[in-house]
């Protein structure tokens, strides 16, 4: 497990490289889950690069989406959703449970895609697994960062890799 330091200097300079519009040589994802207890949910936003993205869609032979662009195609969306479905999972107080896609968009510097998802019915919550294999099937080097905002305002942060796919965290 590394510091929350070290990811935050990771966000930092992955944010640099984005806005500064190099093509990455970070392969990294980000992920904010919190815990809304006044809406009984659990709200996810994802950050993923769209290169990547499609890469590994077109490598499960979904070719020519164009995400995030003026020609992309319409089952893009259902696309996205379904790659989410096979790499991120969470389990809520040890029940495995389903989250609905609410949509995506394209961040400001265009090389990113927010998803935003929801898992709903969750009235308390004393424990969370988290799996993220995000992009590990492609890239050696592919980092996960998930930052969980539990009951009470508790935070943790857990780093994924392709050696580390499952974490959990108690409340």
């Amino acid at each position: 497990m590394i510091n929350s330091c070290k990811i935050l200097l990771l966000l930092f300079f992955v944010g640099l490289q984005v806005q500064a519009n190099l093509p990455h040589e970070f392969h990294f994802s980000k992920c904010q889950i919190e815990y809304k207890k006044e809406a009984q949910a659990l709200q996810i936003s994802l950050h993923l690069f769209i290169d990547d993205l499609e890469l590994a869609l077109e490598q499960r032979g979904h070719t020519g989406l164009f995400i995030g662009s003026e020609k992309e195609q319409p089952d893009a969306p259902a696309r996205v959703y379904e790659y989410l479905q096979s790499s991120f999972q969470i389990i809520v107080n040890d029940t495995p449970v389903d989250y609905a896609f609410l949509g995506k968009e394209t961040s400001e510097d265009l090389a990113g895609l927010w998803c935003y998802l929801e898992i709903t019915d969750v009235s308390s919550i004393q424990s969370m697994q988290v799996k993220n294999s995000i992009l590990t099937e492609l890239y050696d080097d592919q980092k996960n960062v998930v930052q969980i905002k539990g009951p009470n305002a508790q935070k943790k942060y857990f780093l994924f890799h392709r050696q580390q796919k499952e974490q959990g965290v108690q409340f």
